[in-house]
């Protein structure tokens, strides 16, 4: 409905008519500066957005590169350790004794340990003699090695067959009721 001051005839009419149109102008102005401002916020956010992405995927690759160089790192210092191996002693070739070789490759460093593994006992293989008298060796009674070593044998056999002096059996317990006394089986006939 209009108003009945803007159809007022002459100049008064005509003022109120600019004021009229001056606040509707206002009104619109001032919502299209919310508009901009919310746009503004939107877009703020995506920038946001877009560079904390660039910087996570510039550092995972920045990893990845990392870890491809220490990869190859340590392949080239398996090779250069198997090289030094083929070297014949006397000859300033390297030994298998445990004793560590710093070598520099490429950007990195390599500390290249070679040890003999001849000494050693499978325990997924080794006999039972064997096992015995390396628990023996280590400080273990000759019972109690007998006993860990057949107990070994027992639960590496796939076939569960037991040895002689493996795991003991578990020991039985007297079964309790709620109230704690010991139960015994019925002995009374059931009709």
């Amino acid at each position: 409905m209009i108003s009945p001051l803007l159809l007022l005839p002459g100049r008064l009419g005509s003022i109120l008519r600019r004021m009229r149109l001056a606040a509707a102008s206002a009104t619109q102005a001032g919502f299209a500066f919310v508009l901009v401002l919310c746009v503004l916020a939107v877009l703020s956010v995506i920038a946001v957005t877009l560079i904390r992405e660039t910087h996570e995927e510039t550092r995972f690759e920045s990893a990845v590169i990392e870890d491809a160089k220490a990869e190859a790192l340590a392949e080239a210092g398996i090779q250069q350790g198997m090289a030094e191996l083929l070297i014949p002693p006397g000859n300033g070739a390297w030994l298998a004794d445990g004793s560590t070789h710093a070598i520099r490759l490429g950007e990195g460093s390599v500390n290249i340990r070679i040890e003999d593994e001849s000494g050693r006992i499978d325990i997924n293989s080794a006999d039972d003699a064997t096992l015995v008298s390396m628990l023996i060796s280590i400080g273990l009674p000759t019972d109690e090695a007998q006993h860990l070593a057949a107990a070994i044998a027992d639960y590496r056999d796939p076939r569960k067959i037991k040895h002689p002096g493996g795991p003991r059996p578990p020991t039985t317990r007297p079964q309790v009721s709620i109230t704690g006394r010991r139960t015994r089986p019925s002995t009374r006939r059931r009709s």
